[in-house]
């Protein structure tokens, strides 16, 4: 390549485990237990459903129904 950096010993790391990739990008994202793989178009696609979260909502009340 063209930095003195890489040696030999050096190694590229790969996060293929889908659920890790997302949680390294997307923190803040709660992820499904389970990913499923989709076929579209003739590929293969990994699905995640993920949700955001939080235990507050600025400038909110709560609703007393009435």
């Amino acid at each position: 390549m063209l930095t003195d950096a890489l040696t030999p010993d050096s190694r590229v790391m790969f996060n293929r485990d889908i659920q890790t990739r997302i949680t390294r990008v997307a923190p803040f994202l709660l992820l499904d237990k389970d990913p499923y793989l989709v076929i579209a178009d003739g590929k293969l696609y990994w699905m995640q459903d993920a949700y955001t979260y939080t235990d507050g909502y600025p400038f909110s009340e709560p609703y007393n129904g009435g």
